[in-house]
């Protein structure tokens, strides 16, 4: 990213506003990056979306399509240089969990997928730290409410 200004805006009709929110003030706390939502010109296009899908910043179908529940949650993308633009994409059949606690075994949490999402967009690979929020896979032994030092001591 060539700019600290960052805008997003999400094309679903879920009332979760307030958790993707949640979601990027865990990394605005941690740097110098703001981040607000914009329907007209947002910099993250977030969707929830079935199989096949369109990557919105580039106008064309997505070349990662989703495989159903218990799979791949989400995929995102960091921007191509001098385009500034990206998309997060979550799968759309999977059981989500939108509060804040750990979720149910047989659900995913809206909050920490999006947070691992948005690291992505943000340029941050997996962390193979259970703790860490860029950890690879939906498991929560304890919750986690917060970026750990694995994700804060990235170049």
């Amino acid at each position: 990213w060539n700019h600290t200004n960052i805008t997003w805006y999400f094309y679903n009709s879920f009332n979760v506003d307030d958790i993707i929110e949640k979601a990027f003030a865990l990394y605005s706390k941690h740097s110098s990056l703001t981040f607000k939502k914009d329907f007209q010109c947002p910099t993250m296009y977030i969707t929830v979306t079935p199989t096949v899908h369109i990557k919105y910043s580039e106008r064309k179908t997505c070349p990662y399509d989703f495989d159903g529940p218990g799979g791949v949650l989400g995929h995102a993308f960091v921007p191509y240089p001098g385009m500034n633009q990206t998309d997060i994409h979550l799968d759309f059949n999977e059981n989500w969990d939108f509060t804040m606690n750990l979720p149910a075994y047989d659900k995913s949490s809206f909050f920490l997928t999006m947070a691992h999402e948005i690291g992505h967009a943000l340029g941050l690979q997996h962390s193979y730290v259970a703790t860490s929020v860029m950890f690879p896979v939906s498991f929560t032994p304890k919750g986690i409410r917060d970026l750990n030092e694995f994700d804060l001591d990235r170049d």
